[in-house]
């Protein structure tokens, strides 16, 4: 009987030890699969948050707006529709209705076949603003612009689509907006 304990006793710790060997590994790679995941989330956060600021900037004349063209501000969009419609997946139908409203605010899409989306705002202080940062005006760039000044309904759609961002990206709020 001493004997059996005697060999019973290292075999359980030997299998219990095994046990949680195995059992920490596994954490330890969920814990790192679970920091790339994070990762990756900010990643996309950054990057769609930078192009959406630089959209919303110009609009608002704040930042750095200046130094953006007419056709920047299409691109841009054009940059982060890819983005939204190729990850549209891992977004929420509520971020894609909150993305859909802000670009509906900025721009007047549908124009007709092959035509750009217009900005939904003034070219009031666009001219001049360009001249100021060395820009060269395209006339042709006029008639991207549909006189309106709506900037109050683009900052409440930019704060919405932001926030619903951040929350469909897990990515932690440590403050309210400033602007």
């Amino acid at each position: 009987m001493k004997l059996l304990v005697s060999a019973t006793i290292p075999a359980l710790i030997l299998y219990f030890g095994y046990q949680l060997n195995s059992d920490l590994e596994t954490k330890q790679a969920e814990r790192i699969a679970l920091e790339r995941v994070v990762e990756w989330r900010f990643e996309q956060f950054k990057e769609l948050s930078a192009l959406v600021n630089d959209m919303y900037v110009y609009y608002i004349h704040v930042g750095k707006w200046k130094e953006f063209t007419p056709l920047d501000i299409v691109e841009k969009k054009r940059e982060v529709d890819k983005i939204i419609y190729a990850m549209g997946s891992i977004f929420s139908e509520e971020m894609k209705r909150k993305y859909n409203l802000l670009i509906g605010e900025m721009f007047s899409t549908y124009q007709g076949w092959g035509e750009d989306a217009r900005l939904r705002t003034s070219i009031t202080y666009r001219r001049e603003a360009a001249r100021k940062s060395r820009i060269e005006w395209d006339t042709n760039w006029d008639k991207r612009f549909i006189e309106e000044d709506n900037r109050t309904k683009i900052k409440n759609a930019y704060k919405a689509f932001t926030s619903q961002l951040a929350d469909d990206l897990n990515i932690p709020r440590s403050r309210e907006f400033l602007i």
